[in-house]
């Protein structure tokens, strides 16, 4: 039960239909496990957005573990409706789709450790997806390249590697799509279910694989390629860690987490059946904020 004010739901509703949607606001979705107070950090630095319609928590435990928080009593105090979706478990493919509460065409996904510094730059984002409704558009660009004499598919920055093979994609950490996109992850897909089987293999951990598997699963559905916007400034809310789309995220500086990204793709491909990474050709199309070419 949730107090008079906040409002949840449960993540295996019917999200609005596509012909229903506000096309000149955007929703803010957080996906979040076992963090309320980055969460609420996150939450309070973009509620003060101009085309923000509502925040979109997706809770990714029990509704008594919200209720042991103190996020009920704060989310009401916010100046925009914060709604709650109740996952019930830590499922990272919810963040694939969109959710019931959403009302808007644009999503825009953040992870709930990091703020976009200036809210201008989020409102110009808003605006270069809305030229590209049918895109993804990611913040930060990766490039997964043929190792020839290792023989494997390796995760990383493009440093001018010299290799035969490159593929483009963008991380999970901060995104816009749409309706083209998010509505791609049907539950009843059987492809669909093929890779959430994957990232939730209770024998080996895989979800910190999500969104190189997201990049597949949208390729192999027939999306177009992602767009990559670079120039945006973001904050890492545990480390006041600067980074700059383009660059370095603080998880991707550790030394095992290069390396897992690497297993990432070697085990996808061999629970897929694939030969070579399904993914758009590397460089991806690069996008400014307005103002910035």
């Amino acid at each position: 039960h949730s107090p008079k004010g906040l409002r949840h739901h449960s993540a295996d509703g019917a999200p609005a239909q596509d012909t229903d949607l506000i096309s000149d606001k955007y929703t803010i979705q957080i996906m979040t496990y076992r963090r309320p107070a980055h969460l609420m950090a996150v939450i309070r630095h973009h509620v003060r957005a101009p085309s923000l319609h509502k925040i979109v928590v997706i809770w990714q435990q029990t509704a008594k573990s919200l209720g042991a928080t103190h996020l009920y009593s704060a989310l009401q105090k916010l100046p925009k409706p914060v709604e709650v979706v109740i996952a019930g478990s830590n499922d990272v493919t919810n963040r694939w789709r969109r959710q019931p509460p959403t009302r808007t065409k644009a999503v825009f996904n953040i992870d709930d450790d990091a703020i976009v510094d200036q809210i201008a730059d989020l409102e110009g984002a808003f605006k270069v997806w809305q030229q590209h409704q049918d895109r993804l558009l990611g913040f930060y660009e990766r490039v997964i390249h043929l190792d020839e004499l290792e023989g494997a598919y390796l995760y990383g920055y493009d440093a001018g590697v010299a290799s035969s093979e490159k593929y483009g994609m963008v991380i999970g950490k901060a995104w816009f799509a749409g309706p083209s996109i998010l509505d791609l992850a049907d539950t009843s897909d059987p492809l669909f279910l093929r890779f959430n089987a994957f990232l939730h293999n209770a024998s080996r951990e895989s979800k910190g694989c999500d969104d190189i598997a997201w990049n597949y699963f949208l390729h192999l559905k027939g999306a177009p390629a992602p767009l990559s916007l670079f120039g945006v400034s973001m904050t890492d809310v545990m480390t006041d860690e600067m980074k700059r789309t383009g660059y370095s995220v603080r998880s991707e500086n550790a030394a095992a987490w290069v390396p897992y990204r690497h297993s990432c793709i070697t085990r996808l491909h061999q629970a897929l059946g694939l030969s070579k990474p399904s993914l758009p050709k590397f460089p991806l199309q690069v996008t400014f904020l307005p103002g910035r070419t």
